[in-house]
């Protein structure tokens, strides 16, 4: 891991063992795949490819449930749960995504 992706890192340790990672917790059971049939506008899906919590296949998953037409899915390499990872990159694509509409 990088330097630069620690930085960006907020570890309270306490309340991901808390709320996320105990039995049963949120990380067990929260599922958004039920209502996202719901969406019906343009939507963006970022995610990097090194996610540890929340892996490209799973996000590949989630735009595949979306209408095609509404959806537009971008990798980014070298990338771990959050695109700050890429903040030059991430910004063009949000700027781009936003004056499209």
């Amino acid at each position: 891991m990088s330097r630069a992706r620690n930085a960006w890192a907020i570890r309270r340790p306490e309340v991901a063992l808390h709320w996320f990672a105990k039995p049963d917790g949120e990380s067990d059971n929260f599922d958004m795949f039920p209502e996202l049939d719901r969406i019906r506008c343009p939507t963006l899906v970022t995610s990097g490819e090194d996610d540890p919590m929340h892996p490209i296949e799973r996000q590949v998953d989630l735009a595949a449930t979306l209408p095609p037409h509404l959806v537009q899915l971008e990798r980014f390499a070298d990338c771990g749960h959050g695109v700050p990872d890429a903040p030059k990159r991430a910004m063009a694509l949000l700027r781009e995504f936003i004056l499209r509409r």
